[in-house]
């Protein structure tokens, strides 16, 4: 089992936006926790989170409440600030260690296809995959072996290794991703740059007028 991680967590009275954005203000990430014995506002450090969640998606994880109490939880979503990069809000789903849970795990990406050497290019498809599996046992991604690939061949939902205990809930003829021979990316560029010189003609038109 992967080492928990710990979030240290403080109770707060109010909820809205203006609550929200002075807490962030002063350093806080809003959060809610749910499930498992009702609802509970609270807030943590951002840069506590960002230091040991970071951009991970799914993971468990142990939340300590001021008092000292304990309970584990997964992350279920944040929201981030678009043009920042920085979480805005948190929601913890409270779960037992052996219950079973659905979560998105990422998808990663390993070797590099043999189509490549013929002028083939890679397409990824899908960044996550639905899974079902004991919340103890959440992996943090998901290996994609991509060597094999020649132009035209790809890798479906269906043909991902997954840990033991894991139960893929996404359709197994998903495409995940696939070698395209480099005509295909060579039509996108003339088709771009086709119509960026409908645009100019366009402009240059109207300018005349």
């Amino acid at each position: 089992m992967p080492e928990m991680i710990e979030l240290s967590v403080r109770a707060r009275a109010a909820a809205g936006s203006a609550e929200a954005r002075r807490m962030r203000r002063s350093g806080d990430l809003p959060a809610v926790i749910y499930g498992g014995g009702g609802e509970s506002l609270v807030k943590l450090s951002t840069f506590e989170f960002m230091k040991k969640v970071g951009f991970s998606s799914s993971i468990m994880v142990a939340l300590v409440g001021e008092g000292g109490e304990r309970s584990t939880a997964i992350i279920k979503e944040v929201q981030w600030d678009r043009l920042t990069d920085k979480p805005l809000h948190v929601d913890f789903y409270r779960v037992s260690m052996d219950q079973i849970v659905e979560v998105k795990v990422p998808l990663q990406i390993e070797g590099t296809p043999k189509g490549l050497l013929f002028g083939g290019v890679l397409d990824q498809l899908m960044y996550e995959v639905q899974v079902k599996v004991k919340a103890s046992a959440i992996p943090s991604r998901i290996t994609v072996d991509v060597s094999g690939l020649d132009i035209g061949d790809g890798i479906h939902v269906s043909d991902l290794e997954v840990p033991e205990g894991v139960t893929v809930d996404t359709p197994g003829d998903h495409p995940v991703a696939h070698v395209v021979p480099p005509t295909v990316e060579k039509v996108k560029e003339e088709e771009a740059e086709a119509t960026a010189e409908e645009a100019s003609a366009a402009s240059d038109s109207e300018e005349k007028k």
